[in-house]
């Protein structure tokens, strides 16, 4: 079948794999250990966007933000045997390689959260290009973390599909003048609305992109 895109992103959490719990959970333990108790309802905001920011919106006060980062962060690793990838992401990744496919991730996550986190080692093989928070000043939604994407993969924003879970990564996509498939399979539901494409599983998703089943 003809390739509409040359280049396939993902976000990382969420869309490949099952951290939502490992960061509320984790959030949500540090929050009690200084007497700060939010429902886990509550901490959803943090989802799908920078630590910092994440806790801007949680109203911490600027000045705690650095170390609270580097707590929370360690409290993660800490539950980093927890975390699993999502069923049917290595059978679709797989698939798309095989189409050929250019593999990418665009992701809110450092470096050493995509290159180095043992969660991450089943699949960090599969992606040439990685855009983490460190590479550019504004993050999702802002169009900048695809752009940059684009310009390192040497390609047009309109021959690339973002794949992620939340709405901020459509909205991301959509401003830089991508096209965008919401990751059903790790949505809260936000940002079916301007998504391109609404696959429920891993497995639809192949099946739109590569016209083969798993």
């Amino acid at each position: 079948m003809e390739k509409k895109y040359t280049d396939i992103i993902f976000d990382v959490d969420g869309t490949l794999i099952d951290t939502e719990s490992v960061i509320i959970n984790s959030l949500s333990e540090l929050l009690e250990k200084r007497g700060m108790e939010r429902k886990p309802e509550d901490l959803s905001v943090v989802l799908g966007i920078p630590g910092v920011s994440g806790l801007r919106r949680l109203g911490f006060p600027e000045e705690e933000i650095p170390d609270t980062v580097r707590e929370w962060l360690e409290m993660m690793d800490r539950h980093e045997p927890d975390i699993r990838v999502i069923d049917g992401i290595t059978g679709l990744l797989d698939s798309l390689r095989d189409e050929g496919y250019r593999l990418g991730i665009v992701t809110s996550r450092d470096k050493r959260g995509v290159w180095e986190a043992p969660s991450m080692q089943p699949l960090a093989g599969y992606f040439e290009i990685a855009v983490t928070q460190e590479e550019t000043e504004r993050h999702k939604p802002y169009p900048d973390p695809i752009l940059c994407y684009a310009r390192k993969a040497g390609t047009k924003p309109e021959n690339v599909l973002y794949v992620g879970d939340s709405i901020y990564d459509m909205e991301c996509a959509k401003a830089a003048g991508a096209d965008a498939a919401l990751a059903v399979w790790g949505a809260p539901g936000a940002g079916r609305e301007i998504a391109d494409l609404t696959p429920e599983t891993p497995a639809e998703l192949q099946t739109i992109l590569t016209g083969t089943r798993p």
